[in-house]
């Protein structure tokens, strides 16, 4: 289950009226295996941001639960994900979600152009990644220019992901109808996999500009 530090991020997130859900992989495991999966790398877990700094208020309460590895992503300044490395245990992913106005609630998420042209050499390739992995602080603007990486979006049905529409399970903020929830991102999700590709089949998941 969840380490100590983290349940008591989760409670900080209570405490402050902050929306956010265990979300992908972390709620899988936990609603239908009662534990987290084994083999996946990291603990998932989305926030709404509904008002202005709040990401900023959100990376200084993770700094308060006493973890030092911090690392953060943004997009033309503004923070979309922070990840969180803690030594020997699971990554913790925290992803920021943002009100499209339509239909959906949408978080960003970066992929390497494969085929760009500088990338087809393995050397600036390894250089990259070992940038975007290692940094402390990154902003994809210029590398979203350079056509070096692109955007996609996580998708998260407004229906589904609301305030009233969450619940819990275990004493950790879930979406309320986690059923619904799940057969919308894994489709037959009740059956084990054992080879997954979130960007191949993530029902949630579009690398496409829909903004």
């Amino acid at each position: 289950m969840l380490n100590e530090n983290l349940k008591r991020l989760m409670n900080l997130f209570k405490k402050n009226e902050i929306i956010h859900w265990i979300d992908s992989g972390t709620l899988l495991g936990l609603y239908r295996d009662g534990e987290l999966i084994t083999g996946d790398k990291d603990v998932d877990i989305s926030v709404l941001i509904n008002y202005t700094n709040q990401e900023n208020h959100i990376l200084s309460f993770v700094k308060q639960c006493g973890y030092t590895d911090v690392r953060v992503r943004m997009k033309f300044g503004k923070i979309f994900k922070i990840k969180v490395f803690v030594y020997d245990d699971r990554t913790i992913d925290i992803s920021f979600f943002f009100d499209s106005g339509k239909n959906f609630l949408i978080s960003p998420q970066i992929d390497i152009n494969q085929s760009h042209l500088l990338l087809r050499s393995s050397i600036v390739k390894k250089i990259l990644i070992s940038y975007l992995y290692r940094s402390k602080s990154i902003d994809y603007s210029k590398l979203l220019f350079l056509k070096l990486v692109y955007v996609g979006y996580w998708l998260a049905p407004k229906n589904l992901i609301q305030p009233d529409n969450l619940g819990e399970l275990s004493g950790l903020t879930v979406p309320k109808n986690i059923d619904d929830y799940l057969t919308y991102r894994y489709g037959t999700w009740k059956e084990k996999v054992s080879k997954w590709s979130s960007k191949q089949q993530d029902g949630g998941l579009y690398f496409l500009d829909i903004l």
